[in-house]
């Protein structure tokens, strides 16, 4: 089941999430953006992860932008980085301070990063050492 790319877009408005700027471009929002998970998981596991996951879906459409826009391994580091920001920023904005849900997220969300940082690299668009020009 394919998101609404309007409401992922108001929502990070919302959240006020870095990069969210990227997700105006709603056709290439709708072609590039695949939901919480690798690109060859099957859609059920990402429909799954995603309804999981609510509050990092945004989060994990602008890191799905980041990474087709591609770049130098220190452009990996930091759409890896803005994803775990922008995943404590979307359990703040979420979440009260007094529901533990709060708190689940930003774990998933520093699980997520980890496992960006060990398994990521072969999704990421690597330019060589010249980042693409935008």
């Amino acid at each position: 089941m394919k998101h609404n790319v309007t409401t992922i877009q108001c929502r990070a408005e919302q959240l006020k999430l870095a990069g969210r700027w990227k997700l105006c471009d709603n056709q290439r929002a709708d072609a590039v953006c695949n939901g919480i998970g690798a690109g060859w998981f099957p859609p059920w596991l990402r429909f799954m992860l995603d309804q999981l996951h609510p509050a990092l879906v945004p989060v994990a459409w602008i890191h799905d932008l980041d990474y087709d826009d591609g770049g130098r391994w220190t452009d990996r580091w930091i759409a890896d980085w803005r994803f775990l920001r922008n995943g404590v920023r979307a359990a703040f904005g979420t979440y009260a301070v007094d529901q533990m849900r709060r708190y689940v997220v930003m774990v998933d969300a520093l699980r997520f990063f980890v496992l960006l940082r060990i398994g990521g690299a072969p999704a990421f668009r690597f330019t060589g050492l010249k980042a693409r020009k935008k």
